[in-house]
């Protein structure tokens, strides 16, 4: 089975430094001279695809440099760059990685491009030429970009390489290319095609054509198959792959033609292919032919495993050699590479090397492998090549820090955090490392994502609040269809230009739209459903306090040099006020499912919510400096459209109810009964929008989710002292590699950087950072105590 076997004897050959010959007719459908004719014609009949003009661009047929086309698809990845139509126009926009001067080299390489198949194009656009004119085309811009030369080029430098059988290859595939073009017009000259079909009928005849080669020297091993390969005075002949249903070959040949059918035949002088029966016959006849060839000796080898893993079965003929020949040992050659006797050249040995490595890092001893090891280290040449398996063997993750200049240059002496940031960090020291220090980008697509989606929501709803202000309406006021109106407007808004236009590219991404109509208008409907139910009303939308330099709560001293300065948005801010108090409400818009946990807060994973509490605690103290500012609740509001089951005597103030229980916020509100009440004034028993409850006797049932004034005075203390810890582990350099586990989750679960941190159980030093589960009165408790993890 030469099909199966020559790739791998071809790599085992140049392993073991054997010059051999593989005696196989090659396919030339990944000869880079074919790839490239078929990639122009798929780009001609999908106009101008991404994946089809970058198979055109990576053919190694033009003289664009790797590092060009890379960049110019970049730019078409983050644009969506696809059809002739606009790779005709000039591409003006730019991004954070791409700015003017770089955007006029992008549409140099887009007219240069354009250029060379233009004119293939404009035979190709119409579709339905005849087959001469479309291969007099292709010609031509074959011609024009000097295939034949760079070919020729090729051939020398295989030649030059010592890959004689390549060079070979690459002298006859011109020849053999345009050999199929006369074919097509001698066939189809006049024939009217589509580019499909022309493109088709190319690759039909791409697929049969074959490369013979003949041995390019004497002095080689020779491997081939008992049918095709012709050998002569062979003193030593190896037979590889003699395995069931391939010695002999299974022959399972259809037809249309009986026996007596074809017995009627022959008896009128008829030509038949020959029967099942005479094949295996002339199987058994070119065995023979091959087991008697060597004159001093016969190698047979049967493989154990196919190439996914299952089990093979050796030929009828192992079991009929042993019985021929009873002294015959079979030998396993797996124990022979695992030994000593598999050395038999420095590329073996040091195979052989790597297994002794691995055993020894399981802790056996191995023979002779200290005296391998020797040799090879004294051999210049393999010195740093047996240092790096030695440092591969015994490695083990010791990437915990920078030092603290380097962290300087990376970070400054002020660090401007997001508290996303912080929570990153906390998260794991090394992506934050990636993110913040390196700066490490994902490349940039033009698509539309679940985060995308996040933003649109976000943009929405802070510009349907400025357009209800300025309507003269209010949450409480403003009339179910109007509200709905000025949903669709606002999406519509925000739709238009973000991320130019994406939400517009596909089908798909229009249907998302209405999906996204859908949602705001169920948001919004909640949100004026949970408003009217309390006394509370909006004071801000998007709050931030990144310019707000004199508040404490977000300028953190870590010493007399450093600092950490947040930066943020609150999403809403809501207020009542009474004659001594102020009570702040601070609700941040999820588009996903995230949940208020207290185990994440102690741990610095959930910092966002109190921060945001404790600076509009602050700019409400600095606007009223003769009230109490009260904390009244830190909460989220997940935007979501939930599906509720039906009952059937429900009505549609029921369901309505029900849905509006599934929109609850979830989060941390203050304990006190009056300020509960000033949120939700018709609540009696279980709030539909807290996460609090009441017991029959006025009490709060124990699954609230709620915390007394001091406790959240106390909560802020905490929280302060975590942004100082990770500030001061950020800034002395600490970059371990060590990410939380918790429960199911752990920061690795959608981390970008999997591929960067080499991040693997399996090997030593990779451990998660198991964070202990508490209770959430064991939390108050600890954080009462001012005492971290």
């Amino acid at each position: 089975d030469i099909k199966a076997y020559s790739s791998y004897a071809a790599r085992v050959f140049e392993q073991y430094g054997i010059p051999a010959f593989i005696d196989d007719k090659r396919s030339i459908l990944m000869n880079c001279f074919v790839e490239f004719i078929r990639a122009t014609l798929k780009m001609l009949e999908e106009d101008f695809s991404y994946d089809s003009v970058f198979r055109y661009l990576r053919c190694d047929m033009l003289t664009m440099p790797k590092e060009e086309i890379d960049t110019l698809e970049n730019y078409c990845l983050a644009f969506g760059i696809r059809g002739m139509s606009k790779w005709k126009k000039k591409w003006i926009r730019t991004y954070d990685q791409i700015d003017e001067v770089k955007l006029e080299q992008i549409n140099a390489l887009r007219e240069k491009i354009l250029e060379n198949i233009l004119p293939l194009y404009e035979v190709f656009k119409n579709g339905d030429m005849c087959a001469k004119d479309m291969v007099k085309a292709l010609y031509e811009f074959i011609a024009l970009l000097n295939i034949q030369e760079k070919l020729d080029e090729l051939e020398k430098e295989f030649e030059k390489a010592g890959e004689l059988s390549q060079a070979k290859e690459y002298s006859q595939i011109y020849k053999i290319v345009l050999e199929l073009f006369d074919r097509v017009v001698e066939l189809l000259g006049e024939e009217k095609l589509s580019n499909k079909e022309f493109r088709e009928i190319l690759d039909a005849g791409f697929e049969e054509a074959k490369v013979g080669i003949i041995p390019p020297s004497i002095d080689r091993v020779v491997f081939g198959d008992i049918e095709r390969t012709r050998l002569d005075n062979v003193k030593i002949l190896f037979f590889a792959g003699v395995n069931e249903g391939i010695i002999p070959k299974n022959v399972n040949k259809g037809g249309i033609i009986s026996q007596i059918e074809r017995e009627a035949l022959l008896s009128y002088d008829v030509e038949l292919a020959p029967t099942s029966r005479q094949d295996a016959y002339t199987q058994k006849f070119y065995l023979y032919l091959n087991m008697t060839k060597p004159s001093e000796r016969l190698y047979l080898s049967y493989s154990k495993t196919n190439s996914q893993g299952g089990t093979l079965r050796a030929s009828y003929l192992i079991g009929s050699m042993t019985k021929m020949f009873p002294a015959i040992v079979i030998r396993d050659m797996d124990e022979v590479l695992n030994s000593m006797d598999g050395v038999v050249c420095t590329n073996s040995g040091l195979d052989y090397l790597t297994y002794c490595l691995r055993q020894l890092r399981l802790g056996n001893q191995i023979d002779g492998f200290i005296e391998l090891y020797h040799w090879y280290y004294k051999q210049k040449k393999y010195t740093n090549v047996i240092k790096s398996m030695a440092d591969a063997a015994y490695f083990a993750n010791h990437e915990s820090a920078v030092s603290k200049a380097v962290a300087k240059v990376l970070y400054g002496n002020v660090l401007e955090n997001s508290v996303t940031r912080l929570e990153k960090y906390a998260a794991c020291a090394f992506a934050h490392f990636l993110t913040y220090g390196l700066e490490l980008k994902e490349r940039r697509e033009y698509n539309f994502k679940a985060m995308d989606m996040g933003n649109i929501f976000h943009q929405v709803l802070e510009l349907f609040s400025k357009k209800l202000m300025k309507s003269g309406y209010d949450w409480s006021s403003i009339p179910e269809e109007e509200r709905d109106t000025l949903a669709d407007a606002c999406v519509e808004e925000c739709i238009v230009d973000y991320a130019n236009t994406v939400l517009y590219s596909t089908a798909r991404n229009e249907y998302v739209i209405d999906r996204i109509k859908r949602i705001v208008k169920r948001t919004l409907w909640a949100l004026q459903g949970q408003m009217i139910k309390g006394k509370f009303n909006p004071s801000s939308y998007e709050v931030s306090f990144s310019m707000a330099d004199n508040l404490e709560s977000v300028n953190i001293s870590l010493s007399n040099e450093e600092q950490i300065k947040l930066k943020g948005r609150i999403d809403r801010m809501d207020l009542y006020e009474d004659e001594k108090h102020v009570y702040v409400k601070i609700i941040d818009y999820k588009s996903g499912s995230t949940s208020f946990d207290m185990v994440a807060l102690y741990y610095g994973l959930q910092l966002q919510l109190v921060v945001y509490l404790n600076a509009a605690v602050e700019l409400e103290k600095k606007k009223n400096p003769n009230k109490d500012i009260v904390p009244a609740g830190i909460l989220y509001y997940n935007i979501n459209d939930p599906i509720v089951e039906r009952v059937e005597e429900d009505s549609e103030e029921k369901i309505r109810e029900r849905i509006l229980d599934k929109l609850k916020m979830n989060g941390l509100v203050n304990s006190d009964s009056n300020v509960i009440k000033l949120m939700d004034g018709d609540m009696s028993g279980k709030s539909s929008v807290l996460p609090v409850a009441f017991n029959k006797d006025g009490s709060l049932s124990k699954y609230s989710s709620a915390a007394s004034t001091d406790s959240f005075h106390a909560l802020s203390k905490f929280v302060d002292q975590k942004i100082k810890e990770i500030g001061a582990n950020i800034l002395d350099g600490n970059i371990e590699i060590a990410p939380y586990e918790s429960g199911n989750r752990t920061a690795c679960d959608y981390c970008t950087f999997k591929g960067i941190c080499g991040f693997d159980l399996k090997s030593p030093g990779y451990e998660f950072r198991r964070l202990k589960q508490f209770s959430d009165d064991e939390i108050w408790e600890k954080i009462g105590k001012g005492e971290g993890e």
